[in-house]
Formats: C-alpha cells, sequence, structure tokens
C-alpha cells in the first residue's frame, strides 16, 4: 500500500519538479530570490501603512508607481533579452532592485518612495523576463514548456508565503533592517550570477527571419491572445478589490477567511502541477476553453453564495481556472514571436495583464459606485464568455493558417 502512494506521488506529483529540462536547476535560484524580491514589493502596503504611517490614497499611489515601473521595464526587458544574455538582463534587475532595497532601508519621504517603487518595479520585471526567457529557452516541447511555467507560479506562490510572514511580523526597524539585508543578498548573488559562467544560456539568435517578430499573417492572432490576457486581466482586478472585503464581511469569523483566502495559494503550490501534468495532452485551447470557463462561473457563483461549503466549492472552481488559463496563456504568448524572441511575448504579457488591471480597476470602481444595485461579481460571467469567444476566434483563425500551410 505504502509502495503504491509512493509510486503514485512520484509518477503523478513529483515527476514535475524532478523531470525538467537539463540547466533548470541553475536557474531556479535566480528565480527564487525574483520571487522573494517581488513578493515583499507586493507586500510593502504592509510597511507604509503600519511603520510609516501613510494615508490609503497616498499608498494607492505609491503601490501605482511600483505598477507603472512594470509596464514601464516590460517591453524594455523583452527587448533586451534579443539583445543580449537573459542572464545578464536578470542580474540587471539584481542590482537595480539591490538599490531599491537599500533606498528602502533608510528612506521614508513620500516622493522619493514614489521613484524607489518605480524603480523596483522596473527591477522586479527585468528579473522575471530575465529568468522565465531563459527558462522557456531550456524547454524542448510544449509538456516541457508547460511544466517550466507552472514550477515558476509554484515557487512564486511558496515565496509569497514566506514573505508574508517578514512583513506581517516584524516591526519598523527590523523591517529596515531585513531590507538592508534583502538589498546585500540581491547584490551578491547579481555579481555571483554575472561572473559565473555555468550560468550562460544560450545566445539571442541572430538569423535574420528570428527577428522579424510579426508578419501579416501572424498579427491577427497576437492581437487575440493580447485580447484574451486583457481580459483575463480586467476580470483579476474585480478579485483583487472585492474578494478579501468580501471574504472577511461575509463570514465575519477570522479563521474562515483566512481558510477562504488561503485556498488559491495552497493550490496552486500543491496542485497545480499536477493538474497541468494531468492534462498535458488535452492541448492548449481546450485548456484555456476550460480556465476560461471555470473562472467566470466559480468568481460569479462565489458573489451570490452566502454559505461557506459553496464559497469554498465555488473558489475551488475559478482557482482551478487560472491554474489553467495563466500558465498556458503565457507559454502561448512567449512562443508566438518566434525563437528567440520569448522574451518580448513574455514582456507583452506582463504589460498587457497589468495595464488592463489598471484600467480594469477604474471600470469595476465605475460600476460599484453607480450600479449600487448590481452584483458586481456577475460581471465575470459575460467577461468568460468575451473570453471563450477570443480564445474560439483564435483556434479558428490559427487552424486556418495551417490548413493554407
Amino acid at each position: 500500500m505504502i509502495n503504491k502512494i509512493k509510486n503514485f506521488l512520484v509518477n503523478n506529483y513529483f515527476i514535475n519538479y524532478i523531470d525538467v529540462p537539463k540547466g533548470t536547476e541553475k536557474i531556479i535560484p535566480l528565480v527564487i530570490i525574483e520571487s522573494l524580491a517581488i513578493s515583499v514589493s507586493y507586500l510593502i502596503s504592509i510597511y507604509l501603512v503600519n511603520s510609516l504611517h501613510f494615508a490609503p490614497l497616498a499608498v494607492g499611489k505609491l503601490i501605482s508607481m511600483f505598477s507603472l515601473g512594470t509596464c514601464a521595464g516590460s517591453l524594455v526587458s523583452g527587448y533586451l533579452t534579443t539583445r543580449v544574455s537573459v542572464i545578464k538582463v536578470s542580474s540587471l534587475g539584481l542590482f537595480m532592485y539591490a538599490m531599491g532595497f537599500f533606498f528602502l532601508s533608510f528612506v521614508t519621504s513620500y516622493s522619493f518612495l514614489l521613484v524607489i517603487l518605480f524603480l523596483c518595479g522596473i527591477s522586479g520585471i527585468f528579473m522575471m523576463i530575465g529568468n522565465l526567457t531563459a527558462l522557456i529557452k531550456l524547454a524542448d516541447n510544449d509538456v516541457m514548456q508547460n511544466r517550466i511555467i507552472v514550477l515558476q507560479s509554484v515557487i512564486f506562490n511558496l515565496s509569497f508565503s514566506v514573505s508574508s510572514f517578514f512583513m506581517s511580523y516584524l516591526q519598523a526597524q527590523s523591517l529596515r533592517t531585513f531590507f538592508l539585508l534583502f538589498g546585500f543578498m540581491l547584490l551578491i548573488s547579481g555579481i555571483f550570477v554575472l561572473n559565473f559562467k555555468t550560468y550562460s544560456t544560450p545566445a539571442p539568435t541572430t538569423d535574420k527571419k528570428a527577428s522579424l517578430f510579426l508578419t501579416k499573417t501572424e498579427f491577427p492572432s497576437i492581437i487575440m491572445i493580447i485580447s484574451m490576457i486583457f481580459l483575463y486581466g480586467i476580470m483579476y482586478s474585480l478579485v483583487k478589490i472585492y474578494f478579501p472585503v468580501e471574504t472577511v464581511s461575509r463570514f465575519h469569523n477570522s479563521f474562515y477567511s483566512w481558510l477562504i483566502l488561503s485556498i488559491n495559494p495552497l493550490m496552486i503550490i500543491f496542485l497545480q502541477p499536477l493538474l497541468i501534468g494531468r492534462l498535458k495532452n488535452k492541448g492548449n485551447i481546450f485548456l484555456l476553453l476550460s480556465g476560461s470557463f471555470l473562472l467566470g462561473v466559480g468568481y460569479a457563483f462565489f458573489g451570490i453564495s452566502t454559505y461557506l461549503i459553496l464559497s469554498i466549492l465555488f473558489i475551488l472552481l475559478a482557482t482551478c481556472g487560472e491554474m489553467l488559463f495563466s500558465p498556458i496563456s503565457k507559454k502561448l504568448v512567449a512562443t508566438s514571436f518566434g525563437y528567440g524572441n520569448e522574451g518580448i511575448g513574455l514582456a507583452v504579457w506582463k504589460m498587457t495583464y497589468y495595464f488592463s488591471g489598471v484600467l480594469g480597476a477604474i471600470f469595476i470602481g465605475y460600476l460599484g459606485e453607480n450600479f449600487r444595485d448590481l452584483n458586481i461579481w456577475l460581471v465575470c460571467l459575460p467577461l468568460s464568455l468575451a473570453l471563450i469567444i477570443c480564445i474560439v476566434c483564435y483556434s479558428a483563425y490559427v487552424g486556418k493558417l495551417q490548413a493554407m500551410n
């Protein structure tokens, strides 16, 4: 019995971490460092409110600067991956992030913090694009690309959990010391990576055709993929705004609220590799359609349910949708720009997602203010339907191109 359980875990779960492309183990430490740094930045509002005592509006503007930095750095970092080694792009991000954390350890001025968080946004996306591009370049088939992206997602969620512990429990002076130490760790990592030849990855392709990102026939398919990500980003802007508040106000119980809020990261950590692994032969379109459907239905019905068990069930469905849609859409964009241009594709994904999140927050806020009788969660249904239509159109167009060739 024990051997059966062991064989099941090895063949269906641990295989997703063991059977990875050669060279992955050299990039993973960078992904861990990147994920920890970005997680701290995501949670910086705790420090800004509890330690520096900034007002909510000021905190919102500071967090927006981080997002703007991410958007600004997306295309720059993506372009650089086509001109220099992806590890050099990641190293540049490490050096800039180290500078950002050094400043965070002693700067308390609101004006200077705006600049620092903008720098952190640029630095984080440099590291993320560089590292993920390096990982994707190691994969030689569709299944391995999916596995690599899922692995990066799992590492990020684990890092987020670790970072949330430190950011929640450390006091102001301890946090400043933590920022300083983190800055030194990033600086040393950048120097180490830059001088350790074993970390090198294949140089960007110099083939003339590879430098042509899009042809006239490929352009519509890219627009359709970007439209999918845009709609996905709008849906998640609703989730980011209303989900924590809804969870706390619905149950008035700290344990129940924690349980609901923890479902998403825990499922991504423990179940996403297994889910993608089990469905690896279903095809990208099936996974995208399934993810879109589960996202819309899961969050819409979570919004209208009032019972704990039903709320958990619908969040489970929505999280399954996220676990299917997010990694597959990233892989699809990354590989749509051709070999050697994976960084451009990942940059487009990130920029579109963050930009749609900003517009989505404005749109959702407008609906919440002007249509108070509307259950805002029901907006997920038409967004999901629009997402499914985009995927069907993309599938039909790509099928037509393949038939012509």
